[in-house]
């Protein structure tokens, strides 16, 4: 398990029974990626700092999970959002807020960038070699969805309609693993100036 330390600014790796704690380097963990030609395990990080956006990094980086070291430069031409940087199965690319609200997608390393669309919650996937990118609209009701490999055609999945939801906001939309499940938190209503979960 990969974790960041805010506190210390520093990324560590653990066991999942708790031993072998060490550091793997300064900074703030953005993803974990391995390469499907030769299986080796990236770590992607940078240097957090706050902006109008929130929380971003001015250039993300990576090195070897298993033999760190000086990290090589992948990303620097925008601030992108610590938490919406996720990347392509062949690492190519980067879907993320660069930075919030503008929503787009990453050539790595270090070309060229394609922003979307406004919004926040960005995420990434692959599907059968093709690659999806997504973003949250305002309303925190609906996800845009976009296919990279079709002339960025585009289109709309309402996500707050789903029993017990019942047309109440929600938020955090994630990907899972499989690209045919998310998980989202709500419903949130307003009240007393703020959201909150409905009991």
């Amino acid at each position: 398990m990969v974790y960041t330390s805010r506190a210390q600014r520093k990324i560590y790796i653990v066991n999942w029974d708790g031993s072998g704690l060490r550091e793997l380097s300064d900074g703030f963990g953005l993803a974990v990626w391995r390469d499907p030609r030769d299986a080796r395990e990236w770590l992607y990080y940078g240097l957090e700092e706050m902006q109008e956006g929130g929380w971003t990094c001015p250039a993300v980086y990576r090195t070897l999970l298993d033999n760190p070291g000086a990290g090589e430069l992948i990303w620097n031409k925008a601030p992108v959002n610590v938490d919406s940087f996720q990347l392509s199965e062949d690492g190519r690319m980067a879907g993320g807020n660069f930075p919030w609200p503008e929503g787009g997608v990453a050539e790595l390393p270090n070309q060229s960038i394609k922003i979307f669309t406004k919004g926040c919650w960005p995420a990434f996937t692959t599907v059968k070699g093709k690659p999806f990118y997504w973003i949250f609209d305002g309303s925190h009701r609906n996800l845009t969805i976009f296919d990279l490999q079709n002339n960025n055609q585009r289109w709309q999945v309402n996500i707050n309609d789903a029993p017990g939801i019942d047309g109440h906001e929600v938020y955090h939309p994630r990907w899972s693993n499989h690209p045919r499940i998310m998980v989202m938190t709500g419903p949130y209503k307003v009240g007393s100036g703020a959201n909150r979960i409905m009991g």
